[in-house]
């Protein structure tokens, strides 16, 4: 159809150049005889100037959204008013309350949080009422395209789409940041105000249906909102549980509350942040206890992830004491005239509690690790040329004396003609599994470099060398059978 209707124009153009008798129609057919179409200065011309207009666009664009990501609003207003569209405007607007929603909470203000987040989802809502940002019913009914005709091989994808779910995904993340902070500052009426938001937000947002659509990134609303209700109560249970949080049957007693991984990690998250590492290390412990449960690694939290950070935060507040005295005694070592690293009784207690601690880790990790800890094996049936499967002995022995008889009389063992169904790949069948527990074991030897790494720089007096040696010997070990 586009190339009928060009058609149609380039038709239209010939006809008009040939009733112009004048010099300038004569120059007129000269250069589309050159060029290869009517009126080609014109258009190349034209379509420079758009394209010129087009970039600029973008760019003032652009800055407009750095800067109100960077939390400078009237910089960004002030690029935004350059471009002549609604939508810039009322993005830019949504982006500066969402960074100043940010900073309230990095502060440890979240009621300030959930009054720039209600700002924010009013902008969205009335940019959509106007047009200026894509409507949420085009998702599911164009599928994420925009339509130039109705066949969808005439559609491309709308690029709207996805900064739409990327606003909407960042009020919820913020929406569950300010109830986690609210719970951990004790603040009754910003956690309540957040939830209350958050609920009608989660309402609002599900009723487009836009989780029906494979080609989009999916956000539940819903789901959000239980995951944050579910982190807000593990909190307020580690604020009540006190010294009882450390202990992994604490978190088993209440383990219906983290029904995903993203419960997990956004309690770990704040677990962490508050630098309670004996909690954050039992609540990884249970994590890993319910593996099969609860998966270690999905798209929106990881356990590995979150275990290299506590490691790293334990090794990192070794050194701090160990730090400290190293500048308090830096003149003393000067008037000395020695080199050494004089060790205060504060830095040797730090270093001894250290190792206690990665020591118990690694033996709770054993421990909860189960099939986790050892590397996985792969056994090759010679005979029938396929991976050993120990079920087939079970359910070949159900089939011991059965002789096959073909009723149909065709000659074939298949219910249709063909040569049956396809076969999936044996691999395919155990790779997830396989890749689980081989990203484990990763994690595991990454632990141990540093945890190595920071015994040497902290060595504790308390240091038990057999059960290091034991670790190199089980790192020996595991990487002997990956070959």
């Amino acid at each position: 159809m586009v190339r009928r209707i060009a058609g149609y124009r380039d038709e239209f153009y010939t006809r008009l150049l040939a009733r112009l008798d004048s010099e300038h129609g004569r120059r007129l057919r000269e250069e589309a005889a050159k060029r290869g179409q009517p009126f080609a200065g014109v258009r190349q011309s034209f379509n420079e100037y758009l394209a010129q207009r087009k970039a600029e666009q973008i760019r003032l664009t652009e800055i407009a959204y750095l800067f109100s990501l960077l939390g400078y609003p009237q910089l960004s207003r002030q690029y935004a008013a350059c471009i002549r569209t609604a939508s810039v405007r009322i993005i830019s607007e949504i982006y500066c309350r969402t960074t100043d929603a940010w900073h309230a909470l990095k502060e440890g203000r979240p009621g300030e949080a959930v009054v720039e987040v209600r700002e924010a989802a009013g902008l969205l809502k009335r940019g959509i009422d106007c047009g200026a940002i894509v409507d949420p019913w085009n998702i599911l009914g164009f599928q994420g395209q925009f339509s130039i005709f109705q066949a969808r091989q005439n559609s491309m994808p709308d690029p709207r789409v996805p900064q739409l779910i990327a606003i909407v995904n960042e009020l919820f993340e913020l929406l569950g940041r300010a109830i986690t902070g609210a719970t951990i500052e004790g603040d009754a009426a910003a956690r309540a105000a957040a939830e209350t938001l958050l609920s009608q937000l989660a309402e609002w947002w599900d009723r487009y249906a836009t989780t029906e659509v494979a080609d989009v990134p999916h956000v539940h609303g819903r789901q959000l909102f239980d995951t944050a209700t579910q982190v807000a109560e593990a909190l307020a249970l580690w604020r009540r549980g006190g010294q009882a949080a450390g202990d992994v049957a604490f978190w088993r007693s209440h383990e219906h509350v983290f029904g995903s991984p993203k419960a997990y990690a956004a309690v770990l998250e704040s677990l962490i942040n508050q630098r309670d590492l004996v909690a954050s290390r039992a609540l990884l412990m249970h994590w890993l206890s319910r593996a099969q449960e609860v998966p270690l690694e999905s798209e929106q939290a990881s356990f590995a992830s979150h275990m290299l950070r506590w490691m790293l935060e334990a090794a990192g507040q070794a050194s701090q004491p160990a730090a400290t005295g190293l500048r308090q005694s830096a003149s003393k070592r000067r008037a000395k005239g020695r080199r050494g690293k004089p060790r205060t009784e504060h830095a040797d207690q730090a270093a001894n509690e250290f190792w206690n601690s990665i020591a118990k880790c690694f033996d709770f990790l054993e421990v909860n690790a189960d099939e986790y800890w050892h590397v996985p094996q792969l056994s090759w049936d010679s005979e029938s040329g396929s991976l050993a499967d120990p079920d087939d002995d079970l359910f070949a022995a159900a089939y011991e004396g059965v002789t096959f008889k073909d009723t149909a009389q065709d000659g074939r063992q298949e219910e249709t003609i063909g040569d049956g169904w396809a076969t999936d790949f044996p691999l395919e069948e155990i790779a997830d599994e396989l890749e689980d527990r081989l990203q484990f074991l990763n994690m595991l030897g990454q632990l141990w470099q540093i945890a190595a790494a920071a015994l040497i720089r902290n060595r504790p007096a308390e240091l038990d060398t057999d059960k290091l040696r034991d670790w190199h010997k089980q790192a020996r070990q595991k990487a002997k059978e990956m070959e």
